[in-house]
């Protein structure tokens, strides 16, 4: 399948997956309000940065081997099962016997085992959407989550004027990452049964795939800290309610960032296989038309996002829209900077992602220490707008470098970027949506 073809069937099913996302994220915002929700996705967001070392980001060189076609399917499967099954065992060994002294986890006996549900969960979601990605495969990835989130939508439609139910759908929501991993685990050996073994990786096998993860590993622990860190200092400085309106401003980043995760989801196994000459022009025109789509997109809220925020969430998000105004920037940043990340996982030069994050990290910590503190989470937007900024530039250097491209080049505009689009709609639309 051509490269056009496998970006617009993937914007087509991790597009119905943002509309379950976007319902959920409002359903929860609204049944929980604004410092409710956030104190939610705050220990969600604590949650993701152990769920790093714990899967030594396993799902990188397991897409990358797969992609390159070095290790068979079924020995980079079971080892990912057997990785996720140990630390798994581990986690619930470590709450029997410390999770007791933990107030959040004792609050309700269904508690305890929220994080074993949230990190063994992303584990097995994201080992085996790693392979089907790399396979090319869009659809049946995506069905899976979007029927787990249509699921809690419709529980909190039903339980919405019961008061009792907000406990239980915490432990439905924490639980629907463990169901949402095993579903999709049985998915991927069903696909490949005809040549499945119970075999693992050799020796030098597994080493290549742990080199490959820890280069990943500590590219995502510094941008994880790059992304949320400022979660931690807006949670010392600031309200509850506070957190909870720049969480959701947050979230709405989270959002857009979903259509170049998409596209570098397809870009790395693309480039990953061989076919670099072929996909450097493509990377630099969907950089530019995701930057101009997404000014458009933000030129709308900031239009409407006034009134708009508080009628979509709930009236306890009135302090959205002064940081999603200062946000845009690194938004657009963030449009251009995650597919050329990919680009650089694709080339075996995740370094390059690992020295960007690092500059941007520097500049996001020293900000957020100075200002936040004195103007609250105005001052965390702007910050991290900078920073995400500050991550682009090195990117953007580093690409020039490795490819012999001018800053023109790059940043303008031209003819072949409008062509590109046209050419994506009117060749893959029909027959992408018939083969999807």
């Amino acid at each position: 399948m051509s490269f056009k073809k496998l970006i617009f069937q993937s914007i087509i099913w991790r597009g119905f997956y943002f509309v379950s996302v976007l319902m959920l994220n409002v359903f929860i915002a609204r049944y929980f309000q604004a410092s409710n929700s956030g104190s939610i996705y705050f220990i969600i967001n604590a949650l993701a940065f152990y769920l790093l070392p714990v899967s030594i980001c396993l799902e990188a060189g397991i897409g990358y081997f797969t992609a390159t076609k070095e290790i068979r399917i079924y020995k980079l499967a079971n080892f990912s099962f057997f990785w996720a099954l140990l630390i798994g065992s581990i986690i619930t060994i470590f709450l029997l016997i410390f999770g007791p002294g933990f107030s959040f986890l004792t609050q309700n006996k269904g508690n305890l085992f929220i994080p074993l549900y949230y990190l063994c969960g992303c584990m097995l979601t994201n080992y085996a959407i790693a392979i089907m990605y790399a396979n090319r495969n869009f659809t049946l990835p995506n069905i899976v989550l979007i029927l787990i989130n249509f699921a809690l939508v419709a529980f909190l439609v039903l339980t919405r004027n019961n008061p009792g139910a907000k406990s239980i759908f915490i432990q439905l929501y924490f639980l629907g990452f463990l169901v949402q991993g095993i579903i999709l685990s049985i998915v991927l050996v069903a696909e490949n049964f005809e040549e499945w073994k119970l075999q693992l990786p050799g020796s030098r096998e597994i080493s290549k795939i742990i080199r490959y993860s820890l280069q990943a590993l500590a590219a995502n622990i510094i941008f994880f800290l790059v992304y949320r860190i400022d979660y931690w200092f807006v949670s010392w400085y600031c309200s509850a309610a506070d957190l909870g309106n720049y969480i959701q401003v947050s979230k709405l980043v989270q959002i857009f960032l979903l259509i170049p995760i998409i596209i570098a989801s397809v870009i790395f196994p693309y480039i990953a296989s061989g076919k670099t000459k072929e996909s450097v022009a493509q990377v630099k025109s969907i950089c530019h038309l995701l930057c101009l789509l997404f000014s458009i997109a933000c030129l709308f809220l900031a239009i409407a996002g006034m009134k708009l925020f508080p009628l979509l969430f709930g009236s306890s998000f009135d302090k959205m829209y002064e940081p999603f105004l200062l946000v845009i920037p690194g938004i657009l940043s963030l449009a251009i900077y995650t597919p050329v990340s990919a680009y650089f996982s694709g080339v075996n030069k995740v370094r390059m992602n690992i020295y960007s994050s690092c500059i941007g990290l520097v500049v996001i910590v020293v900000g957020d220490l100075i200002w936040i503190p004195k103007f609250g989470i105005r001052a965390a937007a702007l910050v991290s707008s900078i920073g995400y900024f500050t991550c682009l530039c090195f990117s953007i250097i580093a690409f020039m470098r490795i490819e012999n491209a001018s800053l023109s080049n790059i940043l303008l505009f031209d003819r072949q970027d409008f062509d590109y689009i046209k050419s994506i709609i009117k060749r893959n639309g029909k027959n992408s949506i018939n083969e999807s």
